[in-house]
């Protein structure tokens, strides 16, 4: 029977292989790579959050280490870096509607409305009316004057 490490373990590397794309055996020597991770508290959880946050750096034109196994698993000491500074920018950046309610609730404070009214516009034709007719004005007066 699996002790809880063995499981947790085994964890970890499915989260690695379904995260990363890359398909491969938990043998006996990977299971030992991802011993010291286990043993700092790294979980199957972080492995999948870590690998989708790398993803996106690299998307966002970030510099990311690679995802490759031995880069990856092979030194913890990076792995738990990333780790940290993924954790530590989550906590740094409020939320979109976290920001959005906190500017509703200063305007109501302030008795003005959560949300600004939008400016009144005008309709699109009355704008492309206005535009084409000067130009076409334009064109009929260029071609009575005979430059056209």
């Amino acid at each position: 029977m699996p002790t809880a490490a063995q499981t947790e373990i085994a964890a970890m590397h499915e989260a690695y292989c379904r995260e990363s794309g890359m398909r491969l055996p938990l043998d006996a020597a990977r299971e030992i790579q991802w011993w010291e991770p286990y043993r700092r508290g790294i979980r199957a959880a972080d492995i999948a959050d870590l690998i989708r946050w790398m993803r996106w750096k690299k998307k966002n034109d970030q510099p990311c280490r690679s995802l490759v196994f031995r880069n990856f698993v092979g030194n913890p000491d990076f792995m738990e870096e990333d780790l940290a500074e993924h954790r530590s920018r989550r906590r740094a950046a409020p939320s979109k509607a976290a920001q959005e309610s906190e500017r509703a609730s200063v305007l109501r404070s302030s008795g003005r409305p959560a949300a600004p009214e939008p400016p009144a516009g005008r309709p699109a034709a009355t704008v492309l009316d206005a535009a084409l007719s000067d130009d076409f004005e334009e064109l009929k007066r260029r071609i009575r004057e005979g430059l056209i």
